[in-house]
């Protein structure tokens, strides 16, 4: 899809945000010489092209065939502005690629501010059309994080981590390949560990009923459950 629309426009223009490195799965960009990258992120590192911050992009609207965002959501205080910032440097049905963790350690300390449910992913980008969404990594690669966490979090002692970090994986590493498996079950979604999203830039927002029901749809459920009266909850 996001392959096939690059390459269908000679001299497409591809921003990445959060750029320090260039994610799982992305080589094709550095090899297709059609491909003009223009990588950033708020600090300098190798193959940034220009600091940038996410909230206030420095570029002018419909300027890029493409935006990729990987694992940058969790790391800024205004998610819904750095949306909007990249629908508005998008031009009319070109891309966007996002992937943004769910069940996932706290990664870069005090710079880590939030995760989103697959619900929650889509209505960051209600303002596009999906094209495809779905786990970007299971609940083994949650279960997995979680084992290694739990140790990490009994002791601060340099030898749990040591042992946390370079031993344990060791033991469990294997348990990551049941997402091969889980991953086609829609249930699975609930406990992942990150979601992926492509969407093309639409004019109006995804009202978010629709977005409730989408939920129910890839459960596969007809029908949503009876609301619960919440307030007879909190008189209990």
């Amino acid at each position: 899809m996001l392959v096939d629309h690059l390459h269908a426009n000679p001299h497409s223009n591809v921003l990445v945000v959060g750029a320090d490195e260039l994610g799982v799965g992305f080589d094709f960009l550095l090899n297709d010489p059609s491909i003009t990258l223009v990588e950033t992120d708020v600090y300098f590192a190798p193959r940034i092209s220009a600091i940038a911050d996410c909230h206030d992009l420095p570029f002018l609207d419909g300027t890029f065939d493409a935006v990729i965002v990987q694992a940058v959501f969790e790391h800024v205080a205004d998610p819904a502005r750095c949306v909007e910032e990249i629908h508005r440097v998008l031009k009319i049905n070109s891309y966007v690629y996002a992937e943004t963790p769910f069940l996932f350690p706290v990664h870069l300390g005090p710079y880590d501010f939030m995760r989103f449910t697959r619900s929650g992913h889509r209505r960051l980008f209600r303002n596009f059309d999906e094209v495809a969404s779905n786990m970007a990594s299971g609940p083994a690669t949650s279960l997995n994080l979680a084992i290694r966490s739990l140790f990490l979090s009994m002791s601060t002692s340099r030898w749990v981590s040591l042992f946390a970090r370079n031993i344990l994986p060791f033991f469990i590493f294997w348990i990551k390949y049941l997402d091969y498996w889980l991953i086609k079950n829609p249930h699975a979604a609930d406990y992942a560990a990150a979601f992926y999203f492509i969407g093309t830039k639409r004019a109006a927002s995804l009202p978010d009923r629709e977005i409730v029901n989408m939920h129910w749809t890839r459960q596969g459920s007809s029908q949503a459950p009876r609301a619960v009266d919440k307030s007879s909850c909190l008189a209990a």
